[in-house]
């Protein structure tokens, strides 16, 4: 599957094919996890109680962009959009209302003077959810260990003779995988089995390090600063940390900027105020170098 170019911020394409049951468990595990993460990293502030910032940022994640108008009928709505129309510099400037489904929510087309859209990232079709090609690498990752512990487990054994000796002591062998090691056969097919030692490779704690690895891409992506903790942060060396703290607030910045300037487009259309900000919660961040007003390093408390 390409995830770019918006195919993978369909909400519906996030369920995926071809994986086996414990695999799916294991994707929608990863799935849940980094979309409460995403979902809950800004906070936006409003004059008018009828738009949630929740609903906003829900349909920012899963589809980089939504938009706020108004409708005869319901008044001020926070919709899912799609986009029909674009400026000569490919910024859209022309989109529809639509349910989560897809349906057209109204045949008005929607426009910059008459609504408002809201984007994940200042460039629109860069959206953080795009980062979750990384899921199907954790899920790999998971299998290969899953594998390595059965190994450990089941010895390999090759069988020789006819196909009906063959299917004989298949049918004697109980279940290993769910912890029963044992076969039950007679005296004369014992000849027939041969155990195999291929040395395969038992490197379980490379593997996890490698899951760890590739959940600290996606946080980092979404704006998690991954070595908060004072004991990783104390054996980074300087020039490590403060490059590890540039990149989160580029991060942070491009999607907190988009917000905000969404929130101006606001002010201008329907008089509303409103306001983005990261939550305080999420880390100790550079506040004034993610806004852009300064290259003060100060920091803004939690």
């Amino acid at each position: 599957m390409n995830f770019k170019n918006g195919e993978f911020t369909t909400k519906s394409l996030l369920n995926t094919t071809g994986l086996t049951e414990r695999e799916q468990q294991i994707y929608n595990y990863y799935l849940e996890k980094f979309t409460k993460i995403a979902t809950s990293t800004f906070k936006g502030d409003f004059s008018d109680d009828r738009i949630n910032s929740n609903i906003i940022e829900k349909y920012l994640w899963y589809y980089g962009h939504c938009c706020i108008w108004k409708s005869p009928d319901y008044g001020i709505i926070v919709s899912k959009c799609a986009i029909t129309g674009y400026d000569i510099n490919g910024i859209p400037n022309k989109w529809q209302p639509q349910y989560e489904n897809g349906t057209p929510l109204s045949n008005v087309e929607l426009n910059k003077e008459n609504s408002v859209m809201f984007q994940d990232s200042i460039i629109y079709d860069l959206n953080r959810i795009d980062s979750l090609w990384v899921l199907y690498d954790i899920v790999e990752t998971h299998s290969i260990i899953k594998q390595q512990t059965l190994n450990q487990r089941t010895p390999l054994m090759a069988v020789a003779g006819s196909q009906s000796i063959k299917e004989k002591i298949k049918s004697s062998i109980v279940n290993i995988y769910k912890g029963v090691q044992a076969m039950f056969l007679d005296s004369d097919l014992t000849e027939n089995i041969k155990v195999l030692d291929l040395n395969a490779p038992f490197n379980i704690d490379i593997l996890k390090q490698c899951i760890t690895m590739y959940e600290n891409e996606v946080l980092q992506f979404l704006g998690t600063d991954v070595n908060d903790a004072f004991p990783k942060k104390e054996r980074l060396i300087v020039s490590e940390q403060e490059g590890n703290d540039e990149e989160l607030n580029y991060n942070l910045a491009s999607c907190l900027n988009a917000r905000n300037e969404s929130c101006k487009n606001l002010k201008k259309v329907f008089g509303i105020d409103g306001s983005y900000s990261v939550q305080g919660f999420v880390r100790p961040v550079m506040k004034v170098n993610i806004e852009g007003a300064t290259n003060d390093r100060q920091t803004q408390t939690v």
